[in-house]
């Protein structure tokens, strides 16, 4: 320890366990706090943050009814959370992450998936099988 004060080695030790423990413990206290500010901000965001938005965003857009109607909602969404949210001191990250949330709470892109119901986007006679020949193949491979 470099100081001018004249503390006895025995004394030295004991100061510096002292503030070993001391600092320790103000260490221990800002991980707690980082931990439940961690956890108040994933609350905030599930419980009020996301379905206001999504309400918000149910009331002002038209619900997709086809894939292209889909990507103009995704846009149009996005354009008008960040919109909504942006200021000047706002972090685009935060925004982002409320978008990701947003994306996988909405039952409007949940409902629609890849492809929307009734669009035809899959035939239901169609048969793998015959597509790929496979029935011609098995039935050369076989005889019959």
């Amino acid at each position: 320890m470099n100081s001018t004060w004249t503390l006895s080695e025995q004394e030295q030790l004991t100061y510096l366990e002292a503030m070993a423990v001391q600092h320790f413990a103000c260490y221990e206290s800002h991980a707690y706090s980082e931990r439940q500010h961690h956890w108040a901000r994933a609350a905030t965001l599930k419980n009020n943050l996301v379905p206001i938005l999504l309400e918000y965003i149910h009331l002002k857009l038209d619900r997709p009814t086809n894939t292209l109607g889909l990507i103009a909602y995704r846009q149009q969404k996005q354009r008008l959370v960040t919109e909504t949210l942006h200021e000047p001191t706002t972090s685009r990250r935060h925004i982002n992450t409320v978008l990701k949330k947003l994306a996988s709470s909405d039952e409007w892109e949940q409902i629609a998936g890849a492809a929307l119901i009734g669009e035809g986007h899959v035939n239901d006679e169609l048969d793998l099988a015959n597509l790929f020949g496979l029935r011609e193949l098995m039935n050369w491979a076989t005889g019959e």
